[in-house]
């Protein structure tokens, strides 16, 4: 507990500056969005403008993670760290995962400081609010697992192939490959008994795959959540964690 709690002050120490930079824009960006909701008199303008900063947390703990780890992969300090890869790397993603809660919960008392200046102009009230930044908060980590992963082959292969332009195609060609089996299990049959196993008030993201005459489209949707998902893609994202940090440490051996 020790080490994880001294790795955790290191991490903190590096990229504090920047999360604390990050809450100032957020809340500058309210300000903003109040003196423009005032200005022209569309005073719905703070509630859309910190939606939008909500649903770009969902990438926040991916470039929190791949930032520190290109950052030590850089330096190579983490090669004479006689600490095992699942706490190098695990704190790191509890710090990434942390900090976006911390910036979700401030966007989240600005939506609730509106809704008391302003009253709620929206059809979204504070419970709804809650139920999608929850939902944006638990697809957040799971895509960073997925970075994680991705950036563990990407440093695997970069010292094999010495060429990043090819590994790079390799990697993008993972991720999207990736897309297809998340497409058909939530199309699934045993997605929908997951579904029905110990329902919960939350929304999770769901990919959805559009392939017809008029278009052809990739997006992601919400949808409710159960506990038996939380279970299933909790545990997916355990085993893509101990994959990645076998595949790092493997490499730091060599």
């Amino acid at each position: 507990m020790r080490t994880l709690t001294g790795l955790l002050r290191k991490d903190w120490m590096l990229s504090q500056t920047w999360f604390l930079r990050n809450l100032l824009v957020i809340f500058a960006i309210w300000l903003v969005s109040i003196g423009i909701g005032q200005y022209f008199n569309e005073l719905e303008v703070p509630f859309y403008a910190l939606g939008f900063i909500v649903s770009l947390h969902i990438f926040y703990p991916l470039w929190h993670i791949l930032t520190s780890l290109s950052y030590e992969a850089k330096t190579q300090v983490w090669l004479h760290n006689p600490n095992s890869m699942v706490l190098l790397i695990g704190s790191k993603l509890i710090l990434a995962v942390v900090s976006a809660l911390l910036s979700i919960l401030l966007s989240m008392l600005l939506y609730g400081i509106s809704i008391l200046l302003f009253k709620n102009l929206l059809e979204m009230d504070f419970s709804d609010f809650i139920n999608v930044t929850t939902g944006v908060w638990l697809a957040s980590i799971y895509i960073a697992v997925w970075a994680i992963f991705y950036w563990s082959i990407y440093y695997t292969l970069i010292l094999k192939m010495k060429n990043k332009i090819i590994v790079s195609i390799i990697v993008a060609i993972l991720a999207y490959a990736t897309m297809i089996p998340h497409t058909l299990f939530t199309n699934s049959a045993m997605y929908t008994r997951l579904l029905e196993f110990g329902p919960i008030p939350i929304n999770l993201y769901q990919s959805i795959f559009t392939n017809n005459e008029d278009e052809i489209l990739y997006e992601f949707a919400l949808n409710n959540a159960s506990i038996g998902l939380l279970v299933f893609y909790g545990g997916i994202a355990l085993l893509l964690f101990l994959v990645s940090a076998r595949l790092v440490n493997k490499k730091v051996e060599l």
